[in-house]
């Protein structure tokens, strides 16, 4: 009777150890699951991540481009005020001789 008892107490203590195993390997495979769930989800947002910073270095370029052709016409526009002062300068002091002049012409006359 007594190793009646022992033999089904160790079948029950067998079914309860196999029970709470099953049991963690479920547990286990459901995280190894979601473990994988978020190691994709982690690659899209590093690939999304990736996207963006390449497509802001490629804008940063743009704008780089486009700010050196905007220096380049400043400096081009710069260059031709300085031109068109001397040409003012040469042509008021072409004026001031020619009125000048007219204004000498006119004193003899008189």
């Amino acid at each position: 009777m007594k190793n009646k008892k022992v033999v089904v107490g160790a079948v029950v203590l067998g079914i309860g150890y196999l029970v709470k195993e099953m049991k963690t390997r479920k547990k286990l495979k459901e995280l190894e699951k979601d473990v994988a769930t978020i190691e994709q989800s982690m690659e899209v947002f590093a690939d999304t991540h990736n996207d963006l910073a390449n497509l802001t270095v490629k804008e940063f370029e743009h704008i780089e481009q486009s700010l050196g052709g905007v220096m380049d016409d400043v400096d081009m526009m710069d260059t031709h005020m300085y031109e068109i002062d001397a040409m003012c300068a040469d042509f008021t002091d072409e004026f001031a001789s020619v009125y000048d002049h007219i204004s000498d012409l006119a004193h003899n006359q008189e």
